[in-house]
């Protein structure tokens, strides 16, 4: 996995995983302190679904931004992602488990943001207004640990993506790339009819008609050879 590949597949899933942000950028969905509950259990759904869609279209993005002839290009990612799952299982859970290693890292560096830079603290009003919020979010402290998290979680796709892309390249070509040019010799090969002939069974109609031709000869053969034999009559 080279560093200049990472790199431009990581600015191509920032670039395209930009919902993913829009989401995190969106406090009540994504802390309970500053919605609902029930926006909360929205929020964290749609988020596993986004993360989900984002790890499934990863090799499509990683191939826009570094692609391989033949192998890792947008319309054969994920043909050649699922053919490096079933030939290299092993490898291809180590990618993911790169992807959730740096994923985790992001919230942890995020939630240590969040502890040094708080985005949410005490609402004074409460105390005498009972219908205001009990806390007050801190938008650009809370937009800016959201970014954090977001610049992690792409660089843990761009890391899944490139590693599958470094097997991928390793592996070969697609099934169905590779088998379109496996034949390139005439439709029948040699030996059979346009009827679907086998050799065998051409060679046992051949020596039929031979042994047929012999067996007809035959008779005429035989009388020559029997005149042959008919000795020389002697003169008294």
């Amino acid at each position: 996995m080279r560093p200049l590949v990472l790199l431009r597949t990581w600015a191509a899933v920032v670039l395209g995983c930009l919902p993913l942000l829009a989401l995190l950028l969106v406090p009540q969905l994504m802390r309970s302190r500053a919605g609902s509950e029930t926006l909360l259990m929205l929020g964290v759904l749609a988020l596993f679904l986004v993360l989900a869609a984002a790890v499934a279209l990863a090799p499509v993005m990683s191939a826009l931004a570094a692609p391989v002839e033949g192998v890792w290009q947008p319309r054969t990612a994920l043909r050649s992602a699922r053919r490096v799952w079933r030939t290299r299982p092993g490898q291809s859970w180590l990618a993911l488990g790169l992807f959730a290693l740096v994923y985790v890292t992001g919230q942890v560096v995020g939630y240590a943001l969040g502890e040094a830079v708080p985005y949410v603290r005490d609402n004074p009003q409460a105390a005498g207004d009972p219908s205001a919020p009990l806390w007050v979010i801190d938008y650009p402290a809370y937009a800016l640990q959201a970014i954090v998290i977001y610049l992690f979680t792409t660089l843990a796709l761009a890391v899944y993506a490139a590693r599958l892309r470094a097997l991928a390249a390793t592996t070969g070509v697609p099934d169905d790339q590779g088998s379109a040019g496996q034949w390139s010799g005439p439709s029948d090969p040699a030996g059979y009819s346009s009827r679907g002939t086998s050799p065998a069974r051409h060679e046992a109609s051949t020596g039929s008609t031979m042994r047929q031709d012999s067996s007809a000869a035959s008779p005429r053969t035989a009388s020559v050879a029997s005149a042959s034999r008919i000795p020389e009559s002697t003169s008294p």
